[in-house]
């Protein structure tokens, strides 16, 4: 990693979509190209309602193995498994009106037959596993705890999320008036 002292400033980038394949992979380049730019820190201020389970997973899993620091800011909602993105930051901070959105993983676009109504059972399952196991990770809660809550669906304010240890810090977004963000949007 590079010298601190000789790294640029940070990179902010405005994450207001749903996690598919394109969005994360816009993320993935934008962090990269931070990263390439020798910037010492990347803020991710997010608004999303979710997605993909295995794209939230891969980018937590690359948001976690970037030498240099992160910081995100939920500046709405952080619903799904945004929650896993937004959980892979070093530091985690949130506006008071934001909320946070925990439920267990769904799957649709299938034909109810009785094969895959028993694969999408065990997929199911297997992602609650995996998503819940990471948000323990860095959370005081437990999987099974998830699990429970995994049943339906759980709101919390972001004092709740904060108590939880979801937020580190309730705040109000303040970008420096110089910062240069970059936008990935949701046109749906």
């Amino acid at each position: 990693m590079k010298n601190m002292t000789q790294m640029a400033p940070e990179r902010f980038i405005n994450f207001q979509a749903d996690i598919e394949d394109i969005t994360a992979h816009r993320l993935v380049k934008l962090c990269t190209d931070a990263y390439r730019d020798a910037l010492s820190k990347i803020t991710i201020l997010i608004n999303s309602r979710g997605g993909g389970v295995p794209q939230g997973l891969a980018l937590y899993n690359f948001i976690r193995g970037l030498p240099i620091e992160v910081e995100v800011h939920n500046i709405g909602m952080v619903d799904s498994i945004a929650n896993a993105v937004y959980l892979a930051a070093d530091k985690r901070y949130s506006v008071p009106s934001a909320r946070f959105l925990l439920h267990g993983v769904t799957i649709s676009g299938q034909a109810l037959t009785e094969e895959n109504l028993v694969r999408g059972l065990k997929t199911v399952r297997r992602d609650n596993e995996l998503v819940a196991t990471t948000i323990a990770g860095r959370t005081k809660y437990t999987v099974e705890e998830l699990k429970e809550l995994f049943k339906g669906e759980h709101v919390l304010s972001a004092e709740e999320a904060k108590e939880k240890g979801i937020v580190h810090e309730i705040k109000e977004l303040q970008l420096p008036t110089d910062a240069e963000v970059f936008d990935i949007l949701d046109l749906h």
